[in-house]
């Protein structure tokens, strides 16, 4: 018994000295070499993903509110300090460099930009802070409004013409069509009115007046890319003015225009470009289509313009007004003619960051929006 105790016991040591010293199996690598596969496949989708994600986004945001008219949530960086750098003096290039940082290399063009008479104004609420209305009379378009968050600048709303952009009746693309939603991926550079989150309205206007061309050492900047350079960067009405000092302003298609510029302090002015030479017209806080800097008597510009005399009157005569009466303001001076037809109005409330707008001179259907409205 004891030897056969003792063989069993050396059989064990030698059968574990044997596993000890017996080396281990390998892993196999085959399943290293799909991974690799996977990963090279999946590379230029996601690179793609990441590229187009904000372009798609915004593209889906798209939404038809009422009639002609649609909002648009902006999730793409539109490359504002490039474009400013760019040197844009005319059309062409505008859209030449729209056609490459949205569209790659696809050739694109504007739709009509004929004249158009506009009204705007800056009024004390009866909550104590500011309203600032507008008027855009147009010949026939679609609206949209915007909303844009920069990572470098401040949110704002902003109205634009979907016909500039080749969007919408007569003859237009149809705005909900995948074209269509893309075409407004350009929207952000052709604001006609808009408010950002520190309360700076700003709104264009046009004169009967040749083009603008300043000709200096700083950059060209077309006068409806200064206004989203404003509405992105300046807090207050100094700050807008300091930033317009240090541009070249341009505008197109034989047209002049100014700019009524205000804030949540009630400061207001209207800014000209004479002889290519920008002019300042303070406290002023109604604007139509004749030049202000004419003359520096409020008293001497009446006379000019019914819709003028009409805003400057209940202005002088109302302490304060309430967001109702800022847009039946806007609905007395409202054009409605062979040439012009008031598209939209807007009301915005400088102090809370809201912004009310009746299309189609249907001011008895009035939208009311807030960030809350823009996903």
């Amino acid at each position: 018994m004891e030897r056969e105790k003792e063989t069993i016991e050396k059989t064990t040591a030698e059968t574990a000295e044997t596993n000890q010293t017996e080396k281990p199996k390998k892993k196999k690598k085959g399943w290293k070499i799909p991974l690799v596969i996977l990963i090279v496949l999946l590379t230029p989708i996601i690179v793609a993903f990441v590229i187009l994600y904000g372009r798609i986004a915004t593209i889906a945001s798209v939404e038809h509110v009422d009639q002609d008219f649609y909002k648009i949530t902006y999730k793409q960086n539109y490359h504002l300090d490039k474009l400013i750098q760019a040197d844009i003096d005319d059309e062409k290039k505008l859209y030449d460099f729209l056609s490459e940082e949205f569209f790659f290399g696809y050739p694109i063009s504007s739709g009509n930009m004929d004249k158009y008479a506009c009204s705007s104004f800056i009024a004390k609420a009866s909550d104590g802070g500011y309203l600032a209305g507008r008027n855009f009379d147009y010949p026939g378009t679609e609206e949209l409004l915007v909303y844009t968050d920069p990572d470098d600048g401040y949110a704002s709303y902003s109205m634009t013409d979907l016909n500039v952009l080749g969007v919408g009746e007569p003859d237009g693309l149809d705005p909900l069509s995948l074209m269509g939603r893309a075409a407004m991926l350009a929207a952000p550079y052709l604001p006609l009115d808009g408010m950002n989150e520190k309360g700076l309205m700003v709104s264009i206007l046009e004169l009967d007046a040749g083009e603008i061309h300043q000709r200096t050492e700083k950059h060209d900047v077309m006068i409806n890319i200064a206004m989203r350079l404003l509405l992105d960067r300046a807090e207050n009405v100094e700050q807008a003015l300091k930033l317009l000092e240090s541009i070249d302003i341009q505008t197109i298609n034989g047209h002049s225009h100014h700019l009524f510029i205000c804030d949540k302090s009630g400061k207001s002015v209207v800014v000209e470009w004479k002889y290519a030479k920008m002019t300042v017209v303070d406290d002023q806080p109604c604007v139509t289509n004749f030049w202000l800097s004419n003359s520096n008597d409020k008293n001497g510009r009446l006379g000019y313009c019914d819709r003028y005399d009409k805003l400057a009157d209940w202005i002088d005569t109302h302490s304060s007004t309430t967001y109702e009466e800022a847009m039946n303001l806007l609905s007395d001076v409202r054009q409605d003619n062979q040439y012009a037809v008031t598209e939209w109005s807007s009301v915005y409330h400088l102090n809370d960051f809201s912004v009310d707008v009746a299309v189609n001179m249907e001011y008895d259907k009035v939208y009311h929006f807030t960030t809350k409205d823009f996903n």
